[in-house]
C-alpha cells in the first residue's frame, strides 16, 4: 500500500484534526479502510497487535506504537511499518519530532509522501530544513516532502 507521514514541527497545531480528515477523505475517495499508525515517544510502552476501528470515522483504523524510541522500538516499528503496507491500502504516519532521526529516517524510507506541518517562525523553518537535508542525505529513492504551513486567521 502506499504510506504518507504526517509529521508536525510546530507545537499547538490541529495535527489531531488534520490526520482525522485526510484519513475520512482517502477511505471515501478509495472506498477501502486506511490505516492511521500513531507514533509517540514515551516511558509507558503501548503497541496495539491490531488496528482498532476509528469511533468517529468509518473505514479508518487507528493502531498505537507508543514507545521509548530506542533501537528496539525502531526494529519493532519496521517490521509494523511493513505488515501496515501489506494490508492496507493507505496508511498514514504520524511521526512525532521527539521521534529520533533514525526513526524518522526508517519512516519517510518508506513513504511515497511526507506532510511536515509547521508555523511560519524560525524555528520550524530551521527543523524543516534539517528535515530536508536528512532525508537527502540518508534516502535512496526521492520523497516527495509537502510541507504544509499552518497560518493563524491574520496572516
Amino acid at each position: 500500500g502506499k504510506m504518507l507521514c504526517l509529521m508536525p514541527l510546530s507545537d499547538g497545531l490541529p495535527f489531531e484534526e488534520f490526520r482525522s480528515v485526510c484519513a475520512a477523505t482517502i477511505a471515501k475517495e478509495i472506498a477501502e479502510p486506511v490505516l492511521c499508525l500513531q507514533l509517540r515517544v514515551c516511558s509507558a510502552p503501548v503497541i496495539d497487535s491490531v488496528p482498532v476501528a476509528s469511533s468517529d470515522v468509518p473505514n479508518v483504523f487507528i493502531q498505537r506504537i507508543h514507545g521509548s524510541g530506542d533501537d528496539a522500538f525502531r526494529r519493532g516499528l519496521s517490521d509494523v511499518l511493513d505488515r501496515a503496507k501489506s494490508q492496507f491500502g493507505h496508511v498514514i504516519v504520524e511521526a512525532p519530532q521527539s521521534l529520533a532521526i533514525e526513526t524518522l529516517i526508517e519512516i519517510i524510507g518508506r513513504s511515497c509522501s511526507v506532510y511536515p506541518m509547521l508555523r511560519q517562525d524560525e524555528g520550524s523553518l530551521f527543523e524543516l530544513n534539517l528535515l530536508c537535508r536528512e532525508a537527502d542525505a540518508r534516502v535512496h529513492q526521492g520523497v516527495a516532502i509537502k510541507p504544509l504551513i499552518f497560518l493563524e486567521r491574520l496572516e
